[in-house]
This record gives C-alpha cells, sequence and structure tokens, in this order.
C-alpha cells in the first residue's frame, strides 16, 4: 500500500514549477505597476539603453 496518495505525489510534484510561474508573474506585475507610473523598475538593466 502506497503511503502518498497519487494526486498529492502529482501535486508535489507540479509544486516547484507552479510556484516559479507564479513568482514570474508577480514579477511582470511589479514591472508593469512601476511602468505605469512612468518610474523604472529598482534593478532591471536593459542592454542597450543609455545610462545617465
Amino acid at each position: 500500500m502506497e503511503l502518498i496518495r497519487p494526486y498529492y505525489a502529482a501535486y508535489m510534484r507540479n509544486q516547484a514549477a507552479e510556484t516559479l510561474k507564479i513568482k514570474a508573474q508577480r514579477q511582470r506585475q511589479r514591472e508593469l505597476f512601476w511602468a505605469s507610473m512612468g518610474m523604472d523598475y529598482p534593478g532591471v538593466r536593459l542592454r542597450g539603453a543609455p545610462t545617465t
């Protein structure tokens, strides 16, 4: 008899991938918020962008 139910094992396998997706989505939301305020998101460095 298995100690962990199959649906729970599948959930745990997918948990890491889902966490990365959620973090990336939150990052994009923060960047869009800052852009809507007309400011650069702190820590973002664009290649080829002029530095002032």
